[in-house]
């Protein structure tokens, strides 16, 4: 036996095999392969080698892939606020794979007859939706061309993660939640995304309005 328990010989085949199934690929496909020497690595490091075409083709799928265990982005942005850090992120989504799944809006019915809705009451109607966390809201900051049409007009929450922070003014902690909504240059009329953050303590912060809506996983 080689050092650390493995079996020569059991590598060699892994790595024939392997080999065998790279000169099945065309030139560009083993171009990719070889710029994921860790990926090929990691292959070989299995017991059972998977089709490495259909390997490639997880990987290339992979950018559109949400971690929603991750750390999401702590803002230093807005309404007064010194930074931010997580006090609830929910994380039970898993890995979300944007090229299999559905995103949608959640509005309620008191905000698409136009009221506006106070943050306690709103947070407790969206629990019962899969909202989507921060780590959402990076990933389309970062792609802004893969963020849903039907999102553009409104300005889009992410109750999945809460963060607290402290108010430079009055020294109090305050829970907030990040959003993030389309500007234009009036000018030139070119329209962007970019993101702010909301309270959502009763009293102090304004409400939610029927604009204002909640990003949800529909499937």
């Amino acid at each position: 036996m080689a050092s650390g328990g493995q079996d020569p010989h059991g590598s060699f085949a892994e790595a024939r095999e392997l080999c065998d199934q790279l000169s099945h690929l065309g030139g560009a496909a083993i171009g990719r392969a070889l710029q994921r020497g860790d990926y090929l690595q990691d292959l070989l490091g299995r017991k059972t080698i998977p089709s490495l075409r259909s390997y490639l083709e997880a990987m290339d799928r992979a950018s559109h892939i949400i971690d929603c265990a991750a750390r999401p982005t702590s803002p230093n942005i807005g309404l007064g606020f010194g930074g931010g850090g997580v006090v609830s992120h929910d994380d039970s989504m898993g890995l979300v794979d944007l090229n299999l799944s559905k995103v949608g809006l959640y509005r309620s019915k008191e905000q698409q007859e136009g009221y506006y809705m106070k943050g306690s009451e709103l947070h407790q109607l969206i629990k019962g939706q899969k909202a989507l966390n921060a780590n959402f809201l990076d990933f389309y900051l970062a792609n802004p061309h893969e963020i849903p049409t039907e999102l553009g007009g409104f300005e889009v929450y992410f109750w999945g993660t809460i963060y607290c922070s402290r108010n430079y003014d009055d020294r109090r902690s305050e829970k907030f939640i990040r959003r993030m909504f389309q500007e234009t240059d009036w000018h030139s009329g070119r329209t962007w995304w970019t993101e702010g953050t909301h309270g959502i303590e009763d009293g102090r912060a304004a409400g939610f309005g029927p604009k204002d809506v909640a990003a949800i996983l529909l499937s």
